[in-house]
């Protein structure tokens, strides 16, 4: 174990462009700030993601990197983190090739990480455990790392994503505009973020309008400007449901996703944004791969439940999809979705 002691710049890559890969980060980083005072945590990730980061408490500086930076970009980003003179680096993502070895060149001298591959020997510390085996939550290899540097461990962690007043404000304001007030509805989110096998947005539309017949809730559907099309495809099916689509910031979103009965989604970001906020789940996963992503990408610390679908595609494996999805989707009944979404409402009644 390094000595805490020594640890007081640390920097924490998650290079991902992705809302989820950023939001599973945060625990982390509050793990950092308790276990060594005083330290100083800089971030390196997408600049597309610093808006999830950017009122976190525990983040002291935010910088920009690609996945998979450019050639030329290397240079500079190799002199940022040589002057920087970071005391340890934590490498999240499993198998950071190019920046184990930024991190080495730079001169950091405690280099943690999850590698198997040939730059693994750069990293002073590896966990050497794949992701694949889905052995534990994806924020739980995270916070090994942290563990193995600090000799600390903590269980009251959670995922963070704070909500500034004004946003919950607006979030609030937004719907009273539509007569909605807190565990009144539930949210709808169809877009994908760009998994394999999106479930239809009709299908949603449809369960959205079958639970809110048994309940008496409103769906409250979200989406980005990009999934409006989806969002007004299931509005179209739902009679009551409210479009959402392109209307909120991401704060704005979590506050409205707060005051939701639960969340029924894809396996995508919004489902820890719920976990931010502690809003039960209805999960639909549409690939054979379900178990695996289940255990590593479930709503961490939150009540959740998934729907799979009930057959598969011929020669769909979890290691090998045959990305043609249409079996898969089409299997994914609506009426398992609206049955499950019952169970965990029931479930939650005092």
């Amino acid at each position: 174990m390094t000595c805490v002691g020594n640890l007081r710049r640390i920097l924490v890559v998650r290079q991902e462009n992705k809302l989820g890969d950023v939001l599973m980060a945060t625990p982390v980083l509050d793990f950092l700030k308790r276990a060594i005072l005083d330290c100083h945590i800089t971030v390196l990730t997408h600049r597309s993601q610093h808006h999830v980061l950017r009122h976190n408490k525990s983040v002291d500086a935010l910088w920009h990197t690609r996945y998979k930076p450019f050639v030329r970009e290397m240079p500079a980003l190799y002199w940022q983190i040589r002057r920087a003179r970071f005391d340890a680096v934590l490498l999240l993502r499993y198998n950071s090739g190019t920046h184990t070895i930024l991190s080495w060149l730079g001169g950091i001298p405690v280099r943690v990480g999850n590698a198997e591959k040939y730059y693994a020997r750069w990293l002073t510390v590896n966990l050497r455990e794949p992701p694949s085996a889905a052995r534990f939550h994806w924020v739980e290899y995270s916070l090994q790392m942290a563990q193995r540097i600090t000799g600390c461990w903590y269980d009251d962690l959670r995922i963070v994503l704070p909500i500034p007043e004004k946003d919950d404000l607006s979030a609030r304001d937004l719907l009273k505009t539509h007569g909605l007030e807190e565990g009144g509805y539930f949210c709808v989110h169809p877009g994908s973020g760009g998994t394999s096998h999106p479930w239809y947005a009709s299908r949603f539309g449809w369960a959205a309008a079958a639970i809110s017949r048994q309940t008496g809730l409103r769906a409250v559907v979200t989406g980005t400007d990009a999934e409006a099309h989806l969002v007004a495809e299931v509005c179209a099916e739902a009679a009551g449901a409210v479009d959402f689509a392109g209307k909120t910031s991401l704060a704005q979103l979590a506050a409205i996703v707060r005051g939701a009965r639960f969340l029924l989604s894809g396996d995508t970001g919004i489902v820890h944004v719920a976990a931010s906020t502690t809003t039960p789940c209805v999960i639909v996963h549409t690939g054979a791969d379900y178990e695996v992503k289940t255990r590593l990408f479930h709503p961490w610390k939150t009540p959740y439940r998934t729907v799979h679908p009930r057959e598969f595609c011929e020669g769909c494996t979890p290691q090998a999809c045959s990305h043609s999805g249409e079996v898969c989707l089409r299997s994914t009944a609506v009426e398992d979705v609206v049955e499950t979404a019952m169970e965990l409402l029931n479930s939650r009644r005092p």
